[in-house]
C-alpha cells in the first residue's frame, strides 16, 4: 500500500487514498453529495393535486391563441395568488384567536 497523497488544485488541499478517492468519514462523504432534487410530477402525467401535466408547443400556436394562453394564464395567477392571500389572511386572523 503507498501512503495517501495530498493534492491541490488552487482551492483546497484534499487528501486521498491509493486510488485517488477522497478521505474522511462516512458522514463527511454523506454531506458533499450533491442532493437528488425531487420531482413534482408522477409517473401518470399529474401532479401531487393530480392536475394533468400539458405540454404546449408555442411554435406551432397562432398568434391568437398565444394570447389567449397568456391572457388565461395570467387569470389563473391571480386566482392562485387571491386565494394565498385569503388563506394567509384567514391563518393571521386564526392565531390571533389562539392567543
Amino acid at each position: 500500500m503507498g501512503k495517501a497523497r495530498k493534492h491541490s488544485r488552487g482551492m483546497q488541499a484534499v487528501e486521498r487514498d491509493d486510488f485517488g478517492y477522497p478521505r474522511g468519514t462516512d458522514s463527511e462523504m454523506e454531506e458533499e453529495a450533491p442532493v437528488r432534487k425531487r420531482s413534482r410530477f408522477s409517473l401518470n402525467g399529474g401532479d401531487r393535486f393530480g392536475v394533468p401535466k400539458e405540454v404546449l408547443s408555442l411554435s406551432n400556436m397562432l398568434r391568437s391563441e398565444r394570447e389567449h394562453l397568456v391572457h388565461r394564464l395570467r387569470m389563473e395567477l391571480e386566482q392562485v395568488r387571491e386565494l394565498r392571500r385569503k388563506d394567509a389572511y384567514t391563518g393571521e386572523k386564526a392565531s390571533s384567536f389562539a392567543e
